[in-house]
């Protein structure tokens, strides 16, 4: 699977643990998300999709919030790419804030 430096090293410094649910991932809060995309972008790997956390205080846990882009049939690569990170942008900007803790966006990658 082909990966970003850019976005390695910032799951590395500003992700936050989702191994307390059980999952070996990191959340990102929105504005490392959204930088998250345009590393992806820069390095054009997709943006299969994503899960969304809640983090309260030290606790987190899974509101069941989150998105998905599939391949449209005959839509190029290039078209594709471009749409899922619209599709995760759009989604993360969306996203309301909660009014109890902050959400944590896990972004899921493609090759």
């Amino acid at each position: 699977m082909k990966k970003s430096n850019r976005y390695i090293e910032l799951l590395n410094t500003n992700g936050i643990s989702l191994q307390a649910l059980g999952i070996r991932d990191v959340g990102l809060e929105r504005s490392e998300a959204l930088l998250a995309i345009e590393f992806l972008k820069g390095d054009s790997i997709p943006i299969l999709g994503g899960d969304v956390y809640l983090q309260n205080d030290a606790a987190i846990e899974p509101p069941h919030a989150n998105w998905h882009c599939d391949p449209k049939p005959e839509e190029s690569k290039e078209d594709y790419f471009k749409r899922s990170w619209l599709t995760a942008e759009d989604y993360i900007r969306k996203y309301p804030e909660p009014v109890n803790g902050r959400p944590l966006f896990g972004i899921v990658i493609g090759e």
